[in-house]
């Protein structure tokens, strides 16, 4: 009977872990935690918080988040936008002129 109380906090504390580490996008870690550790578990899952943090307002999301739930902004690295070349310009045999340059890869001129 001395040893109920002690197994229902070591049971109450790796569920607990175990539910931690889900919300930390880290759910063995917080599932083997709790087992090994117990109440001591919890601390270390808390600690143990590697979810990257948004670059606008700070707070932690997920790995796998596309859009920061806190203030919506886009976590996707931005593209390159290569800077504007001179227009090529490239006669075609039945006379169409075409221009190609970065941000306009296929557009067809008057001919000249």
């Amino acid at each position: 009977m001395d040893l109920i109380l002690p197994i229902l906090v070591w049971v109450a504390s790796w569920g607990l872990a175990s539910h931690l580490g889900l919300q930390r996008d880290r759910p063995i870690a917080g599932f083997i935690y709790g087992f090994l550790f117990g109440p001591i578990g919890i601390l270390i899952t808390i600690s143990s918080d590697a979810r990257p943090r948004c670059p606008f307002c700070g707070e932690r999301h997920l790995a796998r988040a596309i859009i920061c739930p806190h203030c919506k902004s886009s976590l996707k690295a931005p593209t390159k936008v290569q800077a504007p070349s001179e227009l090529e310009r490239i006669e075609h045999p039945d006379g169409t002129v075409e221009y190609r340059n970065a941000y306009f890869p296929r557009w067809e001129g008057p001919n000249d």
